[in-house]
C-alpha cells in the first residue's frame, strides 16, 4: 500500500505464490508454480499530454488562489491576458485515472530420467491477465472540451501460453572429457482483446464512469484484437576437456507469425570457446595469477518485436456523405509487405577473465562488435502512393563496446573486510546504411514530430532541431528584419543560407545514448556490522528537455522558470539565449516552442544509488529465539544526485522508445527512499 509523490496517487498490490515439487519415483519428478497478483492504482497524470500536473505546477500564477471562498478552483483565465492552463490541485482531485488489474501465472513441469545420462523435461506455462482502466474528468477542469465532464472505460484481456521440451544427454566420457547435448522445442502464443466505451456531458459529476448511459454525447464504442505465435527448434552441444578447454555450439530455428509468408523462419547459429590457461602447468603454482581464462564467441540473434500484422495490408473504416446521408465504408489503412523478415544481429566477442593474488583481484573484460542488418523500421514512402510509410527491412547498424568488471578485496584483516566492485560499459552506436539512397528517417511521432532522426553515420536517438546562436541584438536589427525578426528574438543558424529559418536548417544537436555507464560499490564489514555504498554513473549522453518549451521563452503571460525572467533579453542585457519577454498580442518568435539546441543538455550524472548499514545478530541469540538468522538494516536509495542537468533527473525517457531515449516532457521525479528492514530466517 504505497502513496505516490503527488497527492491522490497510490498503488495497492496483493500477491500470493505457491510452489510444489514432488519426487514421485526415482526417475520421475513433477512440480508447479502458481502466482496471483491484484493491482489497484491511481495514476498521477504526470504525463498526460500538455495539461499535466508537473507542468501546471510550474506555470500556475502565484496570485491565483487554489480555491475561492465558494469552493471553486482558481484558474489563470480568471485574470486578463493570462495563458490558459488548469489548476494542478483541480487536476489532482478531478482527473481520476485508475488502473485495476489481475494476473495469474502458472508453470508446470515433468522431469523424466530415462538413464543416468539422459533426461527429458517438459514445461507448460500460462499467463492470464485482465485490466480495467476507468477514467473520469469532471467539468471543474477548464481545459475539457466545452467544459463538459467526460468518462470512459478501457478493458483489456490477454492470454499467453508457452510449451517447452528439452532432451538432455550429459556424459562423462572419461577423466578428461565430458560432453553435453541438448535438443529442444518451444511454442508460444499470445492473444489480446481490448474494448472501449466513453461519453461526456453527463447531468452530474457524481456518476463518474458508473453510468455511461446518462451522457448526452456518447462516443462510438471501439474494440480491437490481435494475436501472435512463435515456434522454435534448437540444439546445443557443450564439450569440456580437463575443465580448461570449453566449447559450445548452438543452432536454433525460430518462426514468427509477424513476418511474410515466405520469411517466417530464420536460422540463428552461434559458437563459443574458452581456454583456462591457469590450469596449465606453467601457471598452476603461480603466486600472482590464480585464474586466467580467455574466451571468444560469435553468433546470430534475431528481432521480431515490431507488433502484429506489419507484413499484411490492414483494413479500416471511414465515413462518407452520399446523397446527404452518412455512409461508412472499408478502406486499406496500411500497405502490405510480404517480404518482411527477421532483423538479424551478428556479434563477435573476445573476453578475458583474470584472477590475481589468490583471487583478491578479479577482472572480467569483453570487447564486442555487433552488426545488425535488415533493420525493421517504419520507412517513409512517396505520398503520391496514398500512404506515408511502410514497415521494411531497411538499413544496417553497428554497436561496438567494451565491458569491464573489477572485483577486489582491498583489506581482509581479522574482523575487518573491505571489498569493491567497479563496472564500466563503453558503447559506440552508428547507423551504417538506410536503404539504397540513405535518406533520413524520422521515427516519430513523439510529443513533437521529427524530434529525432536516423541518419547514416550517426547514432540512433540523435536529437534533431535548429541550432540556436543566441538572440538578435539592437545593432543587428537590419539583418534580423531579413528573417522577419526583431532585436530580442531568437537567432538561429541559417544552414543553407537561403535567408529563411525552417526545417531545412535543422542539425543534429546531441544523442540520448550514453558513451559510458556503470556502477561502483563498496562493502565494509566489521564483526557483525556491514556497510554498503553503491554509486551509479553515466556520461556522454544528452537530454532533450522539452519541458523548457513551456517554462522558458514565453510569448504569453504565465509563470516561468526563474532563468526565463532573470536572463531574458533586454536592451541592457543582449548576450543571452532567452528571447525578450513580450505579451502574445505584441508578437514574438514563432520558434520559441520548437526544438532547438538550448533545450539539449548534458545528461551525465553520478547517483547515490544505495547506502545500507546492517547488523547481524549472533547465532547464539538467534538460536535462543528459535531462529537460524536475524538481521536488521537501514537503507537509503537515490539519496543524492550530482549533475549539471536542469530538471529533476537526467535518467529519463518519457516516450519509452529505443529511438527516443533521453527525451523528457515533465517527467515524474524519482523519490528518495529510506527503509528500515528486518531479515528473519527460521
Amino acid at each position: 500500500d504505497q502513496e505516490g509523490i503527488l497527492r491522490n496517487s497510490f498503488q495497492k498490490r496483493y500477491s500470493a505464490r505457491l510452489v510444489v515439487d514432488n519426487q514421485i519415483k526415482d526417475w520421475l519428478k513433477v512440480g508447479a508454480t502458481f502466482s496471483y497478483s491484484n493491482l489497484d492504482e491511481r495514476l498521477a497524470n504526470a504525463s498526460q499530454g500538455g495539461n499535466n500536473i508537473p507542468r501546471m505546477l510550474i506555470e500556475m500564477i502565484p496570485i491565483v488562489p487554489v480555491r475561492y471562498p465558494d469552493g471553486t478552483y482558481g484558474t489563470r483565465t480568471d485574470y486578463p491576458d493570462m495563458e490558459a492552463g488548469d489548476n494542478p490541485v483541480a487536476i489532482e482531485n478531478e482527473d481520476i485515472r485508475l488502473l485495476k488489474s489481475s494476473n495469474f501465472t502458472g508453470n508446470t513441469y515433468v522431469d523424466i530420467n530415462f538413464t543416468p545420462d539422459l533426461d527429458f523435461r517438459s514445461n507448460l506455462g500460462v499467463d492470464l491477465g485482465s485490466q480495467y482502466n476507468p477514467y473520469f474528468e469532471s467539468d471543474k477542469i477548464t481545459l475539457t472540451a466545452n467544459k463538459n465532464n467526460y468518462a470512459e472505460i478501457h478493458s483489456y484481456q490477454r492470454v499467453f501460453w508457452q510449451w517447452d521440451n528439452y532432451l538432455t544427454y550429459n556424459k562423462q566420457i572419461n577423466t578428461d572429457n565430458s560432453i553435453k547435448v541438448l535438443l529442444g522445442t518451444e511454442t508460444q502464443k499470445f492473444t489480446y482483446l481490448h474494448y472501449f466505451a466513453g461519453t461526456e456531458q453527463m447531468p452530474d459529476n457524481y456518476y463518474q464512469w458508473y453510468n455511461l448511459g446518462t451522457g448526452a454525447i456518447p462516443h462510438p464504442p471501439t474494440s480491437d484484437a490481435y494475436e501472435w505465435a512463435m515456434t522454435s527448434f534448437f540444439g546445443r552441444i557443450n564439450y569440456n576437456y580437463k575443465d580448461k578447454l570449453l566449447f559450445t555450439a548452438t543452432g536454433r530455428a525460430d518462426g514468427s507469425s509477424r513476418f511474410g509468408a515466405d520469411n517466417k523462419y530464420a536460422f540463428f547459429p552461434s559458437a563459443a570457446v574458452a581456454y583456462r590457461l591457469s590450469q596449465e602447468d606453467f601457471l598452476k603454482n603461480s603466486k600472482v595469477i590464480s585464474n586466467l581464462k580467455i574466451r571468444a564467441s560469435y553468433g546470430l540473434t534475431g528481432n521480431s518485436e515490431i507488433g502484429e500484422y506489419k507484413s499484411l495490408a490492414l483494413l479500416g473504416t471511414n465515413t462518407y456523405v452520399l446523397d446527404a446521408q452518412r455512409i461508412s465504408g472499408t478502406v486499406i489503412n496500411t500497405l502490405a509487405n510480404p517480404d518482411l523478415q527477421w532483423e538479424k544481429a551478428a556479434e563477435f566477442d573476445v573476453g578475458l577473465s583474470l584472477g590475481m593474488f589468490d583471487s583478491r583481484v578479479n577482472l572480467d573484460a569483453d570487447v564486442y562488435v555487433r552488426n545488425t542488418k535488415n533493420l525493421l523500421l517504419n520507412a517513409p514512402i512517396p505520398n503520391s502512393s496514398g500512404y506515408s510509410n511502410i514497415y521494411k527491412n531497411i538499413g544496417k547498424m553497428r554497436n561496438k563496446g567494451l565491458e569491464l568488471t573489477l572485483n577486489t578485496v582491498n583489506i581482509q584483516s581479522g574482523d575487518f573486510r573491505w571489498t569493491s566492485t567497479l563496472s564500466l560499459s563503453l558503447l559506440k552506436n552508428k547507423i551504417i546504411e538506410l536503404g539504397t539512397a540513405g535518406d533520413d528517417i524520422f521515427p516519430g511521432p513523439y510529443f513533437l514530430d521529427n524530434t529525432t532522426v536516423l541518419r547514416v553515420g550517426q547514432s540512433v536517438s540523435s536529437f534533431y532541431g535548429l541550432k540556436l546562436l543566441g538572440t538578435w541584438g539592437t545593432k543587428e536589427a537590419a539583418e534580423a528584419a531579413k528573417y522577419g525578426k526583431l532585436p530580442g528574438d531568437l537567432k538561429f543558424y541559417d544552414k543553407n543560407g537561403d535567408g529563411q529559418i525552417n526545417d531545412d536548417d535543422r542539425v543534429i544537436m546531441g544523442k540520448g545514448i550514453p558513451t559510458g555507464y556503470g556502477t561502483f560499490s563498496n562493502t565494509l564489514s566489521y564483526k557483525n556490522f556491514d556497510l554498503t555504498l553503491e554509486l551509479q554513473y553515466e556520461y556522454g549522453n544528452d537530454v532533450l528537455q522539452l519541458s523548457k518549451h513551456s517554462g522558458q521563452d514565453r510569448t504569453g503571460q504565465a509563470n516561468s522558470f526563474l532563468q526565463a525572467l532573470t536572463d531574458a533579453w533586454t536592451p541592457d542585457h543582449q548576450n543571452t539565449d532567452i528571447a525578450q519577454i513580450r505579451p502574445s498580442y505584441v508578437g514574438g518568435d514563432g520558434y520559441t516552442t520548437g526544438i532547438f539546441s538550448s533545450k539539449v543538455e548534458d545528461g551525465s550524472f553520478i547517483r547515490g544509488k544505495n547506502l545500507m548499514l546492517g547488523y547481524t545478530f549472533s547465532k547464539s541469540l538467534a538460536s535462543k529465539l528459535k531462529l537460524s538468522n536475524l538481521r536488521i538494516y537501514l537503507s537509503a536509495q537515490n539519496f543524492f544526485l550530482l549533475t549539471n542537468y536542469f530538471g529533476y533527473d537526467p535518467e529519463v525517457s518519457t516516450y519509452g522508445d529505443a529511438f527516443a531515449q533521453g527525451i523528457t516532457f515533465y517527467d515524474y521525479p524519482k523519490a528518495k527512499t529510506f527503509l528500515f528492514g528486518l531479515n528473519v530466517s527460521f
